[in-house]
């Protein structure tokens, strides 16, 4: 398809979206502009190896490497000393643990291990993929909150990519504060500047608040939050990616349910909450963006528990929104109604690689590896 026939039908999408017109079209054409840049890079990354479905395995691999206590790279002793060493070894293995993020030093515990080059380097924010009310945007996906943006639809694509930014990626530190006055330029600049960080998938440091929620509850941080949902829902939904989940509106063939449920499954054990994209049944363009904290089996039907932007913060951890899902196809919704096409979001693997680069690099400073 060419540049102007992809631009048309973005701007038909957006069009179709009403006060959101402007960001789409914005974002249709800078997508299009990039996109060549985006495919060499993409395929940079097949050629070397930097890809998810590379690392899923690699995950697998190392987690069956993984050492059961730290371990001590020194020949072992004998007789006496041995029991004697061996006692010292396990009161350290009660206060020092060899696994990501652990507390072993790296003269005792692998840096492979402390740091892994792999999922496991998600472990570290792990209970926040359940979604409890602390580690939700404080606001959804309704107009009030986007007063710089107005929008008919809502930016419920933006608002699942920057809460799961924010949940694998943010470090609160509610001791620490900014030298700056409350709400003064500074600071507003500082928090600005810290959210386009984790929105650019980089690991960071949230001084001065304890929580997501918190954090989004702050009236000046919840303007600036709002303004980056809505240009990250441009950024995501004015693609070929969101057009291709527009158009998948009809049931899903039974044999794309099971890779599609492994696929989910799979995340989830690695300590993500993905971003899942879903069409009304035969409604084309009646698309939705939420995110997954777990995939339960019931009785032969799989239920996938929904972290939804138009759910208050406190019940989107609750499993009370969810997909049942039949092997033969059929999908509905808590309320029963039926679902189209279910995706996981174009956009998930390439952030999921870009945030485990960041937080490695944070672990190997911390640690003393590298």
């Amino acid at each position: 398809m060419i540049p102007l026939k992809r631009l048309l039908i973005l701007i038909s999408i957006a069009l179709g979206s009403c006060n959101q017109t402007g960001i789409g079209v914005s974002a249709g054409l800078k997508n299009i502009v990039t996109a060549p840049v985006s495919l060499v890079r993409s395929g940079l990354k097949s050629v070397t190896g930097d890809t998810y479905s590379n690392y899923a395995r690699q995950t697998a691999e190392l987690r069956r490497e993984e050492p059961d206590s730290c371990g001590d790279r020194e020949p072992p002793e004998k007789g006496m000393f041995a029991k004697i060493r061996d006692a010292m070894i396990g009161v350290r293995d009660e206060v020092c643990t060899c696994r990501p993020w652990g507390t072993c030093p790296p003269k005792g515990c692998d840096c492979k291990a402390l740091c892994p080059d792999s999922f496991d380097i998600f472990s570290i924010h792990k209970a926040r993929t359940q979604g409890s009310a602390e580690d939700e945007l404080a606001f959804g996906n309704g107009p009030r909150v986007y007063k710089n943006h107005p929008a008919t639809h809502g930016y419920c694509w933006g608002h699942a990519s920057i809460t799961a930014k924010f949940n694998r990626l943010a470090f609160f530190e509610p001791s620490k504060r900014v030298r700056a006055s409350a709400n003064s330029s500074a600071w507003r600049s500082y928090y600005s500047d810290l959210i386009d960080r984790i929105a650019a998938n980089e690991a960071t440091d949230v001084p001065g608040f304890s929580s997501l929620q918190e954090f989004s509850s702050h009236p000046t941080i919840q303007e600036l939050l709002a303004d980056k949902v809505a240009n990250e829902w441009g950024d995501k939904a004015m693609t070929m990616s969101g057009l291709s989940a527009g158009l998948s509106s009809g049931r899903m063939a039974p044999e794309e349910i099971e890779p599609l449920l492994r696929d989910l499954k799979r995340r989830v054990a690695h300590y993500q909450s993905p971003q899942l994209l879903f069409t009304r049944l035969d409604e084309k363009f009646r698309t939705h963006a939420v995110l997954v904290s777990r995939v339960e089996e019931r009785g032969g039907v799989a239920r996938i528990c929904l972290r939804d932007s138009n759910d208050a913060p406190a019940k989107r951890g609750e499993c009370s929104n969810y997909f049942d899902v039949r092997r033969t196809g059929a999908i509905t919704t808590s309320t029963g109604k039926p679902i189209g096409g279910v995706h996981i979001a174009g956009n998930e693997d390439a952030d999921t690689i870009e945030q485990l680069h960041s937080l490695r690099k944070r672990c190997e400073k911390i640690k003393g590896c590298g």
